[in-house]
């Protein structure tokens, strides 16, 4: 009976580390997208978020949209380059365009993030500052759409 009081008393205090998926899918004739977000948090903290940004194109006319959106989200990755915590990989094709970052809360520098006029030069898709918590994240991407799951990954 101790022991098992001293497990719920030590979860309580310290948390567990959590992981949640959040997306968002759309698909027609010419494309198919997907965004996803996996947020790994203690308590309400996050720790590390792994995004997963897809577009496929399944025809000519939608593979021109590739290219545009390419030049949105190209300045996120070259604006975060070489800011601690910030890594992003691109994956182009003619018909396909595939983002993956790898955001880890622990080593980023939030004093110079805070600084940052995240308008006119984003860090990454969604704004992240030193207030941002796990619930806020996870409630804008709810407003936006998103659907969540407590993640096994």
């Amino acid at each position: 009976m101790i022991l098992l009081l001293i497990i719920t008393l030590y979860f309580t205090l310290f948390g567990v580390e959590k992981t949640e998926k959040c997306s968002i899918s759309a698909r027609d004739d010419g494309y198919k997208f997907s965004d996803e977000y996996i947020i790994t948090y203690k308590k309400n903290k996050i720790k590390k978020i792994h995004s997963t940004y897809s577009y496929v194109s399944y025809s000519e006319e939608y593979n021109e949209q590739i290219k545009q959106i390419k030049k949105d989200k190209l300045p996120i990755i070259i604006n975060s380059n070489g800011m601690l915590g910030f890594t992003y990989i691109m994956e182009e094709k003619t018909d396909m365009l595939k983002i993956t970052g790898y955001l880890d809360f622990e080593l980023m520098d939030f004093v110079k993030i805070d600084k940052q006029d995240q308008k006119l030069f984003p860090l990454s898709y969604e704004t992240f500052n030193s207030k941002t918590t796990y619930k806020t994240f996870k409630k804008k991407l709810i407003k936006d759409g998103f659907i969540c799951n407590i993640s096994n990954e």
